[in-house]
């Protein structure tokens, strides 16, 4: 595990110079509006590998990452066709707040694969709209020498939302078996994980896997909350158009 790690580090000081870079070269080549074109590009292609690392590693999700490769391409053209940034990142993440808050119904509700695909479906379709406009107006924000330093405070914010709410939600699974713990015998279960659910005996599995699908639901309850204020936050933004000068000063967008 501690190889794991020290090699995740590395991968990552080596990965997110070039990912930042990418999108400021495109912001520093390219005149508004027609970044959140390029910009939806190089989202379909993060979706696109998405797709086949998991098919690689043998978990493959189609849905949602199909879905966000269509729609980080269209919806970045449509976009700039439109000079509706704030209107697309809006909406897509109300797209994906629905998608979050489907999952946990889902999860509660015990449906099976086809709506969890559909629920999939709908995350991909709002993530695939909303982060390439989102890359866009940040870049657009800032004065013409900063886009850069815009690029990367915006990834680094995104990381950290992305490891410090995913390492507390992933220990509530561990939190519900601890509650189990007096009642039955959960020790399999924590040191082999869930793929041995299977092999333990009928009297345990519905309690161990009842923890599992509570915890689960609540994951992705909090995180449709946290979308939804999120989608709250980019209605309030000043609405924008992106500015053709070399300032990056913006327009004010028709509401």
């Amino acid at each position: 595990m501690g190889q794991l790690i020290a090699f995740r580090f590395l991968q990552g000081i080596g990965g997110g110079g070039p990912m930042t870079l990418s999108q400021t070269v495109i912001a520093d080549v390219v005149t508004p509006p027609e970044p959140m074109r390029y910009q939806g590009f190089f989202t379909g292609a993060f979706a696109l590998l998405s797709v086949a690392g998991p098919l690689i590693g043998g978990e493959p999700n189609p849905a949602q990452a199909g879905f966000m490769l269509l729609s980080s391409i269209f919806g970045g053209r449509l976009s700039s066709d439109t000079g509706r940034p704030k209107l697309f990142m809006a909406g897509g993440i109300a797209l994906g707040a629905t998608g979050l808050s489907l999952l946990a119904l889902l999860a509660v509700n015990q449906a099976g694969i086809p709506w969890l695909l559909r629920a999939l479906a709908v995350l991909g379709l709002g993530m695939g709209v909303a982060m390439p406009n989102t890359t866009a107006i940040v870049q657009n924000a800032v004065p013409r020498p900063w886009p850069g330093i815009a690029t990367s405070s915006k990834s680094v914010f995104r990381s950290l939302g992305v490891a410090v709410p995913g390492g507390v939600m992933s220990g509530l699974p561990g939190a519900r078996l601890d509650r189990l713990a007096s009642e039955i015998d959960v020790q399999p279960v924590t040191d082999g994980g869930m793929a041995v659910i299977g092999t333990l005996s009928p009297e345990l599995q519905p309690g161990i896997a009842e923890a599992f699908r509570q915890s689960i639901a609540v994951s992705f309850g909090i995180g449709g909350a946290v979308m939804g204020f999120a989608f709250l936050l980019a209605m309030s933004l000043r609405g924008t158009t992106f500015s053709e000068s070399s300032t990056g000063t913006s327009v004010e967008e028709p509401a």
